[in-house]
């Protein structure tokens, strides 16, 4: 944890003198996201894992998009996909909702996921997303909430900092998105 939070906080000291140089232009949906990840869950034959989670957004028509991720850690993997629709509640807050399906080599089995939150764009230097879901796997279904942070760095590459917190435990996540 305290590498992480060390990460963290380097990462954000480097990309302050350049933020006001960032060029964004609001909520994007297409884009390309890498982490590195630490979770921390109270399972049976899982507690503590390293490792990364890969995504990719891509716009499908003005309001939805599609979703690839992944995870990769010291002793599981998940991948997935979902789709997702996002509405303009105001100029910079949008609310989202998406719905997909992953699969979980802990358990061995395909699950399915819901998800609802809002992302607010404050100005060009920072974007902040909230959400909570459920998530149905191994006949259980499991609440979570998500938060995520970024601070836009240069033309299209943001700082992108995130905590998912379960029941049984959570996971961090610090990295880059690149919005194209």
């Amino acid at each position: 944890m305290k590498k992480l939070l060390t990460l963290a906080c380097s990462l954000i000291a480097l990309a302050a003198p350049v933020v006001s140089h960032a060029d964004t232009e609001g909520i994007s949906y297409d884009y390309v996201q890498a982490n590195w990840a630490f979770s921390s869950f109270d399972l049976d034959g899982f507690d503590e894992s390293n490792g990364a989670q890969l995504g990719l957004s891509v716009s499908i028509a003005d309001n939805a998009y599609i979703s690839l991720f992944g995870t990769i850690q010291d002793d599981t993997s998940n991948a997935g996909f979902g789709i997702g629709l996002h509405h303009e509640l105001v100029e910079s807050v949008d609310l989202t909702t998406e719905v997909g399906g992953f699969y979980q080599d802990i358990v061995e089995d395909f699950g399915a996921y819901t998800e609802l939150g809002a992302r607010w764009y404050s100005c060009k230097w920072f974007e902040l997303g909230a959400s909570v879901g459920l998530d149905y796997i191994d006949s259980e279904a499991n609440f979570y909430g998500r938060v995520t942070a970024l601070v836009p760095v240069y033309k299209g590459l943001s700082f992108v900092a995130t905590t998912k917190l379960e029941e049984e435990g959570q996971t961090y996540g610090a990295g880059f998105r690149f919005n194209f």
